[in-house]
């Protein structure tokens, strides 16, 4: 049996920005951007307002907040025109995540992806990465019925690996993930990334443990 920090290891689950892939930077970018064609300006706390929503959570919240004068489909096409291209062609794996995912995978430990994103630029891009077939499962918050506020992504990736939820390990980079997985009754492990570098005392908060790469694991 795996272990980390005296943690096993039955099922693990990764959320996907940030933590397995280098990407959070693109998203201030798109909204920025995309609050620019409407005449607004990015407020600093929009990322932090924002973090952990569904797609369907985030249309409501920019038209409420903006005004934006889009569907909900409308304005969620707009956003993945706009990373499709990074994700499909620049984005890159986080450092030690190809090996780390190859040793549990070995010791076949099954492993689900959790996300706000959506499965057809993640699957295309995890491909692209080689990592692809490491995962049973691809579960996103719109599987779920709503964002990484609640624990329901996480529970229903337990459910799709077939562990239950305290056997489960959970990694992710930002705060509401983590404290959506402790909720849940998970092992958490908080990873760095320079987006959030602002909040890891928040981050410690909700961690069991905490890497600034999944090199540290192996």
């Amino acid at each position: 049996m795996l272990e980390i920090s005296g943690f096993p290891i039955h099922g693990a689950i990764f959320d996907f920005d940030g933590t397995l892939v280098d990407s959070m930077f693109l998203w201030r970018e798109i909204d920025y951007e995309y609050l620019k064609k409407y005449g607004h300006e990015m407020t600093d706390d929009l990322q932090e307002a924002i973090e952990g929503m569904s797609q369907d959570e985030m249309s409501e919240y920019f038209r409420n907040r903006y005004h934006i004068p889009q569907s909900n489909r409308e304005m969620q096409e707009e956003w993945l025109d706009m990373a499709r291209h990074k994700y499909l062609y620049e984005v890159q794996l986080k450092p030690g995540v190809k090996r780390f995912l190859s040793v549990l995978y070995r010791a076949e430990i099954p492993m689900a992806v959790a996300s706000s994103f959506v499965k057809e630029i993640m699957e295309p891009c995890l491909n692209r990465l080689g990592i692809l077939d490491y995962f049973s499962a691809i579960v996103t918050t719109q599987d779920a019925g709503c964002g990484k506020g609640s624990p329901e992504v996480f529970l229903k990736a337990a459910e799709c690996i077939q562990r239950k939820p305290e056997e489960c390990i959970v990694f992710e980079d930002l705060p509401a993930g983590l404290k959506s997985a402790k909720e849940a009754g998970m092992v958490t492990v908080s990873v760095y990334d320079e987006y959030s570098r602002d909040r890891e005392a928040q981050k410690k908060e909700f961690a069991d443990i905490s890497v600034y790469s999944m090199d540290e694991l192996l």
